[in-house]
């Protein structure tokens, strides 16, 4: 089976996730995990820009036949201590071999803190653009989801209020930064009958992130009903994470 995936906006990104996940195939011995094969095109890349976007040509994972794809399993706390310590062997591998290949190439995506500085001013900003036009034209002439945050403004307000309060921006982008897989979930994850991880797939959101990144996706138990969390989820894949980390995460990570 192949996969036609869109990996990234402009060159740079590109070239990223494709020498990641080149770098990865090469690794397996210290990851202990499969994870997508790209195919060159005729020229030797691995990617191709069409209109906005730049696509790869990936392999199925070549799973055996007890492999269980995360999303047809009911994830339980036992499932998030493998998932923690498979993302600590990633880490191991991504922090000092794979930073020598990059060379320049770098992938920057939005941070869980960034919703509290330039992008909170902005939608504060749509806010008074959007009660300014409803209270000229009237409600009928807003679409649904400005009537949405309109409805919802003081919750809105509340909670990015004391998300700023708890992730101050300067102090959390000086928590360590690794390359991280990005949406290292149960979706993108492959288990064996031991509910043991031993494949990865969709790198497309790799990216450079102080590595806390990593958890707010790999710990979310509905997706269904936006970010829930389940706390013995957390402690579990945190326990699997300290217990393979080269370098734990300290008492600033584990806050954050």
């Amino acid at each position: 089976v192949y996969y036609l995936k869109p990996i990234a906006t402009s060159l740079q990104p590109a070239l990223f996730v494709t020498r990641l996940l080149n770098f990865l195939r090469d690794q397996r011995g210290q990851t202990y995990m499969i994870t997508p094969e790209l195919v060159p095109a005729k020229d030797g890349s691995f990617f191709a820009r069409r209109k906005t976007f730049y696509w790869s040509l990936e392999k199925g994972l070549s799973e055996s036949g007890e492999a269980v794809h995360g999303s047809q399993v009911r994830i339980l706390a036992d499932y998030y201590e493998p998932m923690g310590e498979a993302c600590a062997r990633l880490h191991n591998v991504m922090q000092d071999k794979f930073r020598a290949e990059l060379d320049g190439c770098v992938k920057y995506e939005f941070l869980a803190s960034d919703l509290t500085t330039e992008q909170w001013e902005d939608l504060k900003a749509a806010h008074r653009r959007v009660s300014c036009s409803a209270a000229r034209k009237g409600q009928e002439q807003i679409t649904r989801g400005e009537r949405l945050m309109l409805d919802n403004w003081d919750f809105i307000e509340a909670r990015i209020e004391a998300l700023e309060m708890r992730f101050v921006n300067k102090s959390y982008r000086r928590l360590p930064w690794r390359v991280c897989h990005g949406d290292f979930a149960p979706q993108n994850i492959w288990f064996d009958a031991a509910g043991q991880v031993i494949g990865a797939m969709d790198f497309s959101k790799a990216k450079w992130a102080p590595r806390v990144e990593e958890v707010k996706n790999a710990v979310m138990t509905d997706i269904s009903r936006g970010r829930v969390y389940n706390p013995e989820a957390i402690i579990a894949f945190m326990k699997g994470y300290q217990k393979r980390a080269e370098e734990k995460m300290d008492e600033r990570e584990m806050e954050s």
